[in-house]
């Protein structure tokens, strides 16, 4: 009865451990699992960082190139005021001068 007894003691123990192994094993499949799907959501949120990313540049250059066209028409068409306004005060000068040489 007492080797009986110690059967069953050892063969419990021996469940106990096998049920520890596979506890373990799964337990580090888990893990392993839950590392890969890390990844994937990492790779996903960098790809669409990347995409956002992208597309915030692509949105800045359009703004800053419609700024710089903005500011280059104005340039010129301050440029051409400019010019009107000198050529006038030119004509102005050149007849004054005419009108002191008819006068005299």
């Amino acid at each position: 009865m007492v080797s009986q007894t110690v059967d069953k003691i050892i063969l419990i123990e021996k469940q106990a451990a096998e049920k520890e192994a596979l506890a373990h094993m799964k337990s580090e499949q888990i893990i392993s699992e839950a590392n890969e799907k890390a990844q994937e959501i990492i790779a996903e949120a960098t790809c669409e960082s990347k995409m956002e990313t992208a597309g915030l540049i692509q949105r800045n250059i359009t703004e800053i190139n419609e700024i710089i066209e903005n500011n280059n028409n104005a340039s010129l068409s301050e440029t051409a005021k400019i010019k009107t306004n000198a050529q006038d005060r030119k004509e102005k000068a050149i007849n004054i001068v005419i009108d002191k040489i008819i006068s005299r």
